[in-house]
């Protein structure tokens, strides 16, 4: 079981890294204003930038935050809870 837990987290980011792109960094629906998307191993998916026009300063970022490392965070503890309910006893 934790591993289709592993394996479906994987895929589903992965799944986001291909279909995810520019078109999703719209700040507004309609806006026709997109940012720059690009994949963060720190926030585990898409973060989009928007700059400034005269000075190129980044001007604020969006993305999905740190809250997957929650579900990697559990996955582990799970894995290694196994682990220890698996090791041979003496």
């Amino acid at each position: 079981m934790w591993m289709v837990a592993a394996v479906g987290f994987l895929l589903w980011l992965s799944f986001e890294a291909a279909t995810l792109g520019p078109a999703a960094c719209e700040p507004a629906p309609g806006s026709s204003f997109y940012g720059d998307a690009s994949w963060s191993w720190l926030q585990l998916g898409q973060v989009c930038t928007w700059e400034s026009l005269p000075d190129n300063a980044v001007q604020w970022e969006r993305g999905p935050g740190l809250a997957r490392w929650i579900v990697v965070a559990l996955l582990s503890a799970w894995f290694a809870s196994l682990r220890l309910l698996s090791a041979p006893r003496r």
